[in-house]
């Protein structure tokens, strides 16, 4: 498989997650049926592999010899959204079977650590790519890169909140936990995140379109 085909469905992927979550926030009733939470964590999981894949095939087929800090942030990157995938192995796992890792499913501390980890590792592949463009005469992923360490950021923000807020209240917290009147202010900074990263893998694969 091609990094571009790989691109497109990790844009497939980030794009199905952001719409899950939205949905799951706005109108929370709707993964109350078993089924329909089963489909949505499977369909999650392998989304979240599409991002596994893209920062593997990035490593593989687009970073050059001698690039070793982008190099080095790409494996960090794959690393960081393997993690992700863990956690919705876990998913799976108390959906379909609770009971065959229970030690996965009661270590609650585990959910908003790795989501922390996963963003600064995310963010360190972002910046690294960034300061790449900037010496390289090729100019179209400049800015694209620079909106997806905003997006990063932001992310990272979030994650950080809700880290804290475990780490001192014992609870965890996600978006869709906050009261109405928050989720309304922070919306659009969460919708914003989203089109940041958006568009970089957007730019991203018309970029490997227009070199294949």
């Amino acid at each position: 498989m091609s990094l571009r085909n790989v691109t497109l469905l990790a844009i497939i992927g980030i794009c199905y997650l952001f719409v899950s979550r939205t949905v799951g926030t706005l109108v929370p009733r709707l993964f109350v049926n078993l089924t329909a939470a089963q489909f949505n964590v499977v369909l999650s999981f392998l989304a979240s592999l599409a991002a596994v894949a893209f920062f593997a095939y990035f490593y593989k087929d687009y970073v050059q010899e001698g690039k070793g800090r982008l190099r080095v942030a790409s494996v960090l990157a794959t690393i960081g959204a393997s993690g992700t995938s863990l956690l919705h192995a876990k998913g799976l796992s108390i959906l379909f079977d609770p009971h065959a890792f229970p030690w996965l499913t009661r270590a609650h501390f585990i959910e908003p650590m790795i989501h922390w980890a996963s963003s600064i590792l995310i963010l360190v592949f972002f910046i690294s790519l960034h300061q790449e463009t900037r010496h390289q005469e090729e100019t179209k992923l400049r800015g694209p890169a620079l909106f997806a360490v905003i997006g990063s950021s932001i992310t990272l923000l979030v994650r950080t909140f809700v880290l804290v807020n475990y780490l001192c209240f014992r609870e965890v917290r996600w978006f869709s936990d906050l009261a109405p009147e928050l989720i309304v202010v922070f919306m659009p900074i969460i919708v914003f995140s989203f089109f940041a990263s958006l568009y970089f893998f957007i730019s991203f694969y018309r970029a490997q379109t227009e070199t294949d």
